[in-house]
């Protein structure tokens, strides 16, 4: 028996754990984050799968790097660069998991017209 797995992409940037608004003068640290993307349900050999995946990666960036509603220039840079971070990092892992669904169904094609022809 095959194991099987929900196949997810893992989302991991150095978010910046952002301070307050009372606590503006504390030094800003930088913290490894992560955040897994699901696609077990999503049909990524077509374009309306690929298109939700990378909706999710970017709704996951938001989450890990922390919301822009804010008026400072710094912080509000700091979350743009960590989300553009976020999104290169998850670029591979979503291109990869495109071509095996696609590849998947290139062969599932493939075995059945063979089944097919075989009759």
């Amino acid at each position: 028996m095959v194991p099987r797995f929900a196949p997810s992409l893992t989302l991991m940037v150095a978010a910046l754990a952002l301070p307050s608004a009372t606590l503006m003068a504390a030094p800003v640290e930088e913290a490894a984050q992560t955040a897994s993307v699901s696609y077990a349900d999503l049909d990524l050999s077509g374009p309306a799968g690929a298109a939700a995946l990378k909706a999710r990666v970017r709704a996951a960036a938001r989450s890990v790097c922390g919301d822009e509603d804010t008026r400072d220039l710094r912080i509000r840079s700091r979350i743009e660069s960590c989300r553009t971070a976020a999104l290169t990092q998850a670029a591979p892992q979503i291109e990869v998991a495109m071509a095996k669904a696609q590849n998947n169904q290139r062969y599932a094609q493939a075995g059945t017209s063979n089944r097919t022809s075989a009759r």
